[in-house]
This record gives C-alpha cells, sequence and structure tokens, in this order.
C-alpha cells in the first residue's frame, strides 16, 4: 500500500515539475548580448491577449553598423544586469520545484563512554569479600535517517511554482526588451552619425566653392572686369557656408 501512495506521490510530481529543477538557467538568455528564446508555453502566454568585453577600435577604423552593433550588446551594463536578473529568476523558478521531491538526511552517531566504581557501590556490603574497582566500557553507534515528503498541500506547491515561472517570463522578456533598446539607439545613432558626416562634408565642398567663387569676383574686380557689388555677392554664400 506504501508503494502505492509513493507512486501516486510521483505521478502527481510529476504533473508540473520539468527541467527547471535540473537545468534551471535553460529557461534564461544564453548571455546578456542576446535574445531569450521561448519555449512553446512561454510563445503561447505571450500570444494571449491580457562572455568576454572587446576592446574599443581606434578612431580611425571604419566599422560596419554590425560590427558596432556587436561592441555595444557587449558592453552595455543594462543588457548584463537583466541578464543576470532572468537567471536569478530561473534559479528561483528551478528551486520552487524542488518541494516535489522528498527530503532526506542522514547521519551516523558514535559516543563512547568510561565509568568506574567501587563494588561496595553496586553490592550489598556482605557480599563484598574486598574492595574491588569496577570499569565499565560502553559504545554506541549507528546509523539515522530521516525522510519528510509532502504529498497533498492541495496546490500550494504547484501554484507557487506557477508564479515563479511567470516571474521568469517577466524577467526574460524585460532582458529582450533591453536588447531592443540598445540595438534601436545605436541604430539611430549609427545612422545619424553617417548623416552628420555627409552633411559636414556638403558644407565643406560648399564652403570651398564659395571661396573659389569670391576669389574669382575680387580678381576680376582688379582687372576692372567686374565691379563692387559682384564681390559683395560672392562674399554673401561664403559667408552662411
Amino acid at each position: 500500500m506504501g508503494f502505492l501512495w509513493g507512486l501516486l506521490a510521483i505521478l502527481m510530481a510529476g504533473c508540473w515539475v520539468n527541467k527547471a529543477s535540473i537545468d534551471p538557467f535553460a529557461y534564461a538568455p544564453e548571455s546578456p548580448c542576446w535574445y531569450w528564446i521561448p519555449d512553446e508555453k512561454a510563445s503561447a502566454l505571450a500570444s494571449e491577449k491580457t562572455d568576454d568585453s572587446v576592446d574599443i577600435p581606434d578612431e580611425k577604423c571604419i566599422l560596419s553598423l554590425s560590427e558596432v552593433l556587436d561592441i555595444a550588446l557587449i558592453n552595455n551594463t543594462q543588457t548584463q544586469i537583466t541578464w543576470a536578473q532572468a537567471r536569478r529568476a530561473a534559479a528561483e523558478y528551478g528551486l520552487s520545484q524542488s518541494t516535489a521531491f522528498p527530503n532526506i538526511s542522514a547521519e551516523f552517531f558514535h559516543t563512547k563512554s568510561r565509568t568506574a566504581y567501587l563494588a561496595s557501590q553496586v553490592e550489598q556490603p556482605q557480599n563484598v569479600m574486598g574492595e574491588t574497582l569496577i570499569i565499565n566500557n560502553q559504545m554506541l553507534w549507528g546509523p539515522k535517517a530521516h525522510l519528510t515528503w509532502t504529498l497533498l498541500d492541495f496546490g500550494q506547491r504547484r501554484y507557487t511554482s506557477e508564479a515563479a515561472r511567470y516571474m521568469l517570463y517577466f524577467a526574460d522578456y524585460t532582458h529582450n526588451q533591453a536588447v531592443q533598446t540598445v540595438l534601436e539607439t545605436i541604430t539611430l545613432d549609427y545612422y545619424n552619425y553617417l548623416y552628420q558626416k555627409k552633411l559636414l562634408e556638403a558644407n565643406e565642398a560648399d564652403l570651398a566653392n564659395a571661396e573659389e567663387t569670391l576669389a574669382a569676383a575680387e580678381q576680376a574686380l582688379r582687372k576692372g572686369v567686374k565691379n563692387i557689388s559682384d564681390v559683395l555677392q560672392a562674399r554673401k554664400p561664403d559667408l552662411f557656408a
């Protein structure tokens, strides 16, 4: 009968215990610079409506967008924080399933005692022919084992584990959001940098063209080909450039 109860408890525990009790970090992101890929349960839940850092390259080195994103993700502190929080939540989720298994503790004890007393202390005086010292050696040893297993708790352990699983999903999606924020910020800054760089090159080209126009107008003024108004007109683009 006891075996049947134990088998029933194992079957009941298997209804909600999963891989998290053995490898909880499988439910967390693999690294701080990459997404967490949800499993089937997490994907279904989301659809419901309700490691080493790299050196920064030299400034003269031209980097592509993918290289800049790689450097940013590896060195970003926010993604490292959210990654650590997701791993902590995964460990707590795995720990919440430990109550489904029996708790076994064992110990071994060994005691030794030595007692000395006189024969007259344990026998009647008329029975003692002569005083004798009696020494008693006693030794006790043996193992002890304790087994506790909660078989029925009206769903408390299961729903505690479910709450830990939802907290894990929250931490995982928070990490994904942090990664997406870094990607968006770096991408916008990268293309804004390219825009500002090309704008600077265009302004420099306009300035060079205005300087050439002004020099030609001043030379024509000295030769008497153009008047002062032409020189002033040539200086106007130079001032704005």
